[in-house]
């Protein structure tokens, strides 16, 4: 996938053609049912954030909305104030569940590696990159996710004296600031004082530290993180399931032990998880900008969102 990022075929070496690396299956076909299951009561806690042996949730595609019946009253287009990492649908504090409403035709196409432009035309290309109107969910199996509005995060923040909102890191950290960002326009938050409260995402460089660090090194560097308080709240996002061919090291395997290794050292410091590394599968290489298997947008990095604001605020 992603003929030209291909560690084999680099740079250097361009496929000619997007067949040259095609993946060829059996030809199976496979029935996919409608998911009926109800959605669960019981919302979603701390725990049900942990790395498990399996995946802890499907995405789940609904009727695309109807503007004619109210259902989203404004339509879906794109926020130029914060598309500069990746196309951002606009979002409208009221109807929160709008905001998943995707043109996934327009997504991964931004380009910021040299050459990147020159690979674009002859990448492997799925049939999701061809949905203008994609609308759909990440659900976890026994819990669920409040889609918090403007008025129950203004709520929120009041009530736990937030000063700040901020998102560390790297490439992601700098995708992850333009979906908060775009979240809190509107959202007053507290003048700073004595009991006023920080509140930190933090990617902890991943995908760069998969990619550039040994496991002991990356587990020293986590060691050294400070404990959450009373003050400071600190939230870690997983890695991602990456299907990089860009970087040898940048596989969806390491990406599960590094993020097995900052579950049992920051949780233990207070720290709280947005596990991204299931919902990010389904996703991995069809809406990853530039193609890259790595920096994965679209509907994956919306649920990061609506996960930390519940958690933030239940």
């Amino acid at each position: 996938m992603g003929c030209g990022w291909s560690y084999y075929l680099a740079y250097d070496f361009p496929c000619v053609d997007g067949n040259d690396d095609n993946i060829y299956g059996s030809g199976t076909i496979l029935d996919v049912s409608i998911d009926s299951k109800p959605e669960p009561s019981r919302r979603c806690g701390k725990k049900d954030e942990l790395m498990g042996d399996t995946l802890q949730g499907r995405w789940v595609r609904a009727p695309f909305p109807n503007q004619t019946t109210n259902d989203c009253p404004n339509i879906m287009e794109s926020d130029l104030n914060f598309s500069s990492h990746s196309n951002i649908m606009k979002y409208d504090g009221k109807n929160p569940s709008c905001w998943h409403r995707d043109d996934l035709s327009n997504v991964g196409k931004i380009c910021a590696e040299g050459g990147c432009s020159k690979f674009m035309p002859s990448a492997w290309k799925s049939y999701l990159q061809d949905e203008t109107h994609w609308y759909g969910t990440w659900k976890p199996f026994d819990c669920s996710y409040e889609e918090n509005d403007d008025v129950a995060v203004q709520k929120c923040v009041n009530e736990l004296k937030i000063e700040s909102i901020t998102a560390q890191g790297a490439s992601i950290a700098n995708i992850i600031k333009d979906y908060l960002n775009q979240r809190l326009v509107g959202i007053n938050l507290v003048e700073p004082s004595e009991v006023s409260v920080q509140v930190i995402i933090d990617t902890l460089k991943m995908p760069h530290q998969v990619w550039n660090l040994p496991e002991d090194k990356f587990k020293d560097e986590v060691y050294l993180k400070p404990n959450a308080t009373e003050n400071v709240h600190r939230y870690f996002v997983t890695g991602f399931y990456f299907s990089s061919e860009r970087e040898h090291n940048v596989i969806a395997a390491r990406s599960e032990k590094f993020s097995r290794i900052a579950e049992e050292i920051l949780l233990s410091k207070g720290w709280k998880s947005l596990n991204a590394y299931d919902m990010t599968a389904a996703f991995t290489f069809d809406t990853a900008e530039q193609k890259d298997g790595v920096h994965i947008v679209g509907p994956p990095m919306k649920m990061i969102l609506v996960k930390f604001f519940h958690h933030l605020c239940y």
